[in-house]
């Protein structure tokens, strides 16, 4: 009877404290109050299911940056599969964070899939237009595939958006540099 009493208040004070609505249940069924076992039992396992259903957004997005924040370790110890899978696990629950995207197209380029970096960079800019790594790196790559103007207009669409983008003025002068 204690014990009941326990249970039936701590579910007045929290009604989603599934422990205590699962060890009422086993009291109700001890006491042979099945009707009221089997009411608190289901109400519980239906309390639990709506609980894994709810998503947070700040939860999600803080547990998107553990994973980006794993994926660059990985990245920093040269285990490249490994940050790209972290950076895909960071973007299937927020796939609207350009840092990330980013992050991942980094990993890409330097595992040699130039392809995915671009549409990576490409994705990144299409989230955030004024996101200047993504424009930054997309030059990049593009300037190592050999696409130089591509690449100069991606410096510039940068220096628009930051007039004094050192970066971007860096890249700039190692092209107009390099062409005779």
């Amino acid at each position: 009877e204690k014990a009941m009493a326990c249970f039936e208040k701590a579910l007045k004070i929290n009604p989603t404290y599934t422990e205590s609505a699962l060890n009422l249940s086993i009291v109700y069924n001890e006491l042979g109050r099945y009707d009221d076992a089997y009411k608190i039992f289901t109400t519980a396992v239906k309390t639990v299911y709506k609980a894994r259903l709810i998503k947070d957004p700040y939860i999600e997005g803080k547990l998107a940056n553990e994973h980006a924040h794993l994926g660059g370790q990985y990245y920093d110890l040269g285990r490249l599969k490994e940050a790209i899978a972290e950076y895909k696990k960071a973007l299937k629950l927020r796939p609207r964070f350009a840092d990330i995207m980013t992050q991942l197209g980094i990993a890409y380029r330097e595992s040699g899939d130039l392809e995915a970096a671009i549409k990576t960079f490409t994705k990144a800019q299409s989230i955030n237009s004024r996101y200047l790594p993504a424009l930054l790196h997309l030059g990049i790559i593009y300037y190592m595939r050999g696409f130089v103007d591509m690449a100069i207009r991606e410096w510039n669409k940068a220096l628009v958006i930051d007039p004094g983008n050192r970066d971007a003025r860096i890249y700039l002068s190692f092209v107009s540099n390099a062409r005779p």
